[in-house]
Order: C-alpha cells, then sequence, then structure tokens
C-alpha cells in the first residue's frame, strides 16, 4: 500500500542525496517517478477524487429526486385538508371525533393582500437598503498600486486542476 509519509522521506531522502536535482525539474521529476512511490500515490489520489465527486453527483441527484418527492407529498397534504374542509363543510359540521385525530374548523384571521403596490401611501412602506463592497472595483484600483482602506490582495495561493475526460 502507497503511504504518504513514507513517499514524503522518500522524496526528502531523494533530493538531499542528489541536490543538483533541484537546478533540473525534468530529471528531477523523472528520478522522483523511478525512485518514490509519489506517482502511484497521486494516481490513488486522483481516483479518490474522482470517487468523491461522483458520490456528490449521485448524492444530489437522490436529494434533488427526494426534493420533488417531498414536493409531492406537501401537494398531497394540501389537497387532502382542503377535500377534510370540503366534506365537513357539506357535513355543517365545526368538529368531528374520530379514532385517530379530532377535526375542527375555525376562522382564520384575516390577512393583508395587496392589490395595487403603487396606491399605498409612503408611510406604510419599510425602506431597506444594502450595501456590499465591490470586489471588481477594488481589485482594479489594487492591481492597479492603489491603496483601498479596508481591502488587501490575497497571496492567491495555489490551486490544482485534475483533468479526467
Amino acid at each position: 500500500m502507497v503511504d504518504l509519509s513514507q513517499t514524503k522521506a522518500q522524496i526528502a531522502l531523494l533530493l538531499e542525496n542528489y541536490p543538483e536535482l533541484e537546478a533540473d525539474s525534468d530529471l528531477r521529476l523523472d528520478m522522483i517517478e523511478g525512485e518514490t512511490d509519489a506517482y502511484r500515490l497521486l494516481e490513488r489520489l486522483v481516483e479518490a477524487e474522482q470517487s468523491a465527486k461522483a458520490m456528490q453527483a449521485a448524492i444530489k441527484d437522490i436529494v434533488d429526486g427526494l426534493s420533488l418527492r417531498k414536493d409531492r407529498y406537501k401537494a398531497r397534504q394540501e389537497k387532502t385538508r382542503q377535500l377534510m374542509l370540503e366534506l365537513m363543510g357539506l357535513m355543517g359540521a365545526k368538529s368531528v371525533g374520530l379514532p385517530m385525530a379530532t377535526l375542527s374548523v375555525s376562522t382564520k384571521k384575516p390577512s393583508v393582500i395587496i392589490t395595487d403596490e403603487s396606491a399605498i401611501p409612503g408611510r406604510y412602506w419599510q425602506e431597506r437598503i444594502t450595501r456590499s463592497p465591490d470586489k471588481a472595483s477594488i481589485k482594479e484600483a489594487l492591481d492597479a498600486g492603489g491603496y483601498v482602506e479596508g481591502a488587501a490582495l490575497s497571496n492567491g495561493g495555489e490551486t490544482l486542476t485534475v483533468r479526467v475526460k
């Protein structure tokens, strides 16, 4: 089995024994490929990454399917409640006791319905202001050598691209 700590030690020992490899990247990679488990480890890591990616997609499909199923059951519940209310209305009953439940009909409190927003007086409006930094213009200013108080550029870091197709 390929081991990360063992592979790191193999690479460190190789570079320690052959310091001239630091100057020649092609030779260094050839030596690492031939003398360590690094490439085999990378292959296993790519397989693990692709497996995790596939699992995410599969789980997303399951969640999406369950979400649709949940929506169907919610619609079924609403329709069933509507039918119970309609049936109780036909019966002229405000309350019905059943072995598994008691059904009661009550009057809901009135709620507001907006029929024409433009006709509503100003005192009945809520003012909401949202602000957020314009990162694109801040980056442009910082890239041009400017200073923006409260902002800075990150180091960027490194990213890994894995192409499977």
